[in-house]
C-alpha cells in the first residue's frame, strides 16, 4: 500500500477530522513547529517531504497576509476555509495556485471532500473497441478500423442491444468513477448506453445508469458506495444509419476537482468520436518561464512527467493524450489544436509572462507535440528526446522493421487519414506546420538514437530544415548509440540536464 498523503492543517486549533487510510492528518499552529517529517520549511522553501501534502488554511491561519509563504506551498493542494479573509496579494497567489474554498465547520463533509477529491496518485483505464462482443441477434454489418473503432450498420425500429464488453468492470468501495464513451452516429441512427451496477458479493442488481446521445457526450458518474460494485456496459442502438463505437474510458473521479490530477481539465474534440486530451497546470514559483511538457506514450491513462517538471521549480503545463492505445500524438481537428495553443497562451497571460517566456518539451511521442505546437508559438526553447515526427514512417516500419511492435502507429493512420495506405500524407501534416514556424529566436536541444528504428530520419530532417531556414539557429544535440528504446535513461538524463542548462542560461535560475 502506498504511503498516506499528508494533510497539513495550519491554524490555531486542530480539526476533528476522521480520514481514510489514504491520508494522515497533522496540525501546527505556525510554520516554526516540527511535524512528523521535520520542519515545514527550510529557509523560505517548503521542506521536500511535504511537497505532495494537502494544506488546510482556516480563519486563524498566520499566512492570511503572507503571499511569499503561500507561494511556497504546492499548487492544487490548498484548501481554504470559506470564513478566512486574505489580503489582496495573498488572494492572487491562491488563485494561481489553484486553491479551493470549503466550509471547515462541517468536519465530516470536509473529510468526505478530501477523500473524494484529493486521493494520491492517478487512476484510469480503457476498454478498447475490440474488447466488445456483438450481441447474438445483431444482424447488421460490422467494419473494424484497427483498434480505433468498430462501425456497425444499424437498421432497427426500436432499441436493440448491439454490443457489450466480455466482462464486468470493478469499482472499489469509496471510489467515484467517470465513464466516457467514444462514439459517433451517422444517418438516422441513435445510441443508448446503460451501465448496470451489481453488488460485488451477491450480484444483486443495484441500479441502472442510462444515457442517450447527445447527452452521452458528457459521460457517466458512478457514485461512491460502501461496497463498491461491478459494472456491466450495454450498448443499444435504433434507427437507420451507422454507429461508430470506440473506447470506453473509466477514470477514478475527483468530483468537482478533476480526474487524473486536481484541477486538470479535458480538451474535448467538438465533433467526431467524443475523444479528448487532458491538461494540468502547476503554478510553481510563478516566475518565468512557463514550461510545457507533452507526455510520452502511456498505456495507463493519465499524465507522465509531472514530478520531473515540478523539480525544475518553474510554472508548468503537462498535456496527456488518452486516445488510442498509449496516445495519438496530440493531433486532431483544427478546433482541438487551437484549444491546445489557446491553453498555453492563456496560461502565459495568467502568469503575466511574455509570449517568449516559454519552453516546450517532450520525449518520444511527446516530441511531436513540442515541435508541432512550437511552430505555432515561437518559444524561447524546445527540448526533445528521441524525436518522432514522421508518423507515417513509423507506421510503415511496423510490418518488417518492428513486427508486432507499436501498432498504435497504424491506428493513427486510420484515425487521421481513414486509409492505411495514406501514411505519407500523415508525414506531411507535421512538415506543413513545422516549416512555417519562426524559429529565429528559439534554441533547440535534441537528443536522438543513432539507429532509431521508429523514425530514422527525424533528426537529420529537423537539422537540415533548420539549417536551411535559420542558419544561425542554436541547436544543441546529443547522439546515443542504439535503437529507439535502447537507452531511455541516457536520453532522459540529457533531457533533464539541458532543461536545467537553459533555465539557468536564459532565465537566470539556480540549480545545485
Amino acid at each position: 500500500m502506498a504511503e498516506p498523503r499528508l494533510i497539513i492543517h495550519i491554524g490555531a486549533r486542530p480539526l476533528a477530522l476522521t480520514l481514510t487510510a489514504d491520508f494522515q492528518y497533522e496540525w501546527a499552529a505556525s510554520a516554526s513547529e516540527n511535524l512528523s517529517e521535520g520542519p515545514l520549511f527550510v529557509g523560505d522553501d517548503l521542506n521536500w517531504p511535504f511537497a505532495t501534502a494537502v494544506f488546510l488554511l482556516d480563519d486563524t491561519s498566520p499566512w492570511r497576509d503572507a503571499p511569499q509563504r503561500l507561494a511556497a506551498l504546492p499548487a492544487n493542494a490548498i484548501l481554504v476555509d470559506t470564513r478566512a479573509q486574505f489580503s489582496t496579494a495573498a488572494k492572487e497567489v491562491l488563485a494561481l495556485k489553484g486553491a479551493h474554498r470549503l466550509n471547515f465547520s462541517d468536519a465530516a463533509a470536509l473529510a468526505n471532500t478530501i477523500a473524494i477529491g484529493f486521493w494520491p496518485g492517478q487512476d484510469g483505464w480503457r476498454l478498447d473497441p475490440d474488447s466488445f462482443t456483438l450481441a447474438p441477434d445483431f444482424t447488421g454489418t460490422v467494419k473494424t478500423m484497427g483498434h480505433v473503432y468498430q462501425e456497425l450498420a444499424i437498421d432497427a425500429p426500436d432499441w436493440q442491444v448491439v454490443a457489450y464488453p466480455n466482462y464486468a468492470q470493478w469499482v472499489p468501495a469509496g471510489e467515484e468513477k467517470h465513464v466516457r464513451v467514444e462514439y459517433q452516429v451517422a444517418g438516422a441512427a441513435s445510441v443508448r448506453v446503460t451501465l448496470g451496477l451489481y453488488h460485488p458479493d451477491t450480484n444483486a442488481h443495484l441500479d441502472d445508469l442510462v444515457l442517450e446521445a447527445p447527452a452521452l457526450r458528457g459521460g457517466f458518474t458512478i457514485p461512491a458506495s460502501a461496497t463498491g460494485c461491478n459494472v456491466q456496459v450495454i450498448v443499444a442502438a435504433k434507427g437507420q444509419g451507422q454507429l461508430r463505437l470506440g473506447a470506453i474510458h473509466m477514470r477514478r473521479s475527483r468530483g468537482e476537482f478533476g480526474e487524473f490530477m486536481v484541477n486538470d481539465r479535458r480538451l474535448v474534440e467538438p465533433k467526431g468520436m467524443n475523444s479528448d486530451l487532458s491538461v494540468y497546470f502547476d503554478a510553481g514559483d510563478m516566475q518565468p518561464p512557463l514550461t510545457v511538457y507533452f507526455s510520452g506514450y502511456r498505456s495507463a491513462e493519465g499524465f507522465e512527467g509531472t514530478g520531473m517538471m515540478k523539480s525544475f521549480g518553474a510554472p508548468f503545463l503537462v498535456f496527456a493524450d488518452s486516445r488510442l492505445e498509449g496516445g495519438a500524438f496530440y493531433l486532431g481537428s483544427d478546433a482541438l489544436q487551437q484549444e491546445v495553443v489557446a491553453t498555453i497562451r492563456q496560461t502565459l497571460e495568467r502568469l503575466h509572462f511574455k509570449p517568449s517566456d516559454l519552453i516546450l518539451s517532450g520525449l518520444s511521442m511527446g516530441t511531436f507535440g513540442a515541435l508541432y505546437y512550437g511552430a505555432k508559438l515561437n518559444p524561447s526553447a524546445i527540448i526533445v528526446g528521441k524525436p518522432l515526427v514522421n508518423i507515417g514512417t513509423v507506421a510503415a516500419g511496423a510490418r518488417l522493421i518492428r513486427p508486432a511492435e507499436f501498432a498504435t502507429s497504424l491506428d493513427m493512420v486510420l484515425l487521421y487519414e481513414g486509409d492505411a495506405g495514406r501514411a505519407d500524407s500523415l508525414n506531411d501534416r507535421f512538415w506543413r506546420v513545422f516549416n512555417r514556424g519562426d524559429f529565429s529566436h528559439t534554441t533547440f536541444a535534441i537528443a536522438y538514437m543513432q539507429d532509431d528504428d521508429y523514425d530514422p530520419q527525424a533528426y537529420s530532417q529537423l537539422r537540415a530544415g533548420l539549417r536551411d531556414r535559420f542558419p544561425a539557429a542554436r541547436v544543441l544535440t546529443k547522439a546515443l548509440p542504439g535503437r529507439h528504446n535502447d537507452d531511455t535513461n541516457g536520453i532522459v538524463n540529457w533531457f533533464v540536464a539541458q532543461y536545467r542548462h537553459l533555465l539557468a542560461q536564459q532565465f537566470d535560475r539556480k540549480f545545485e
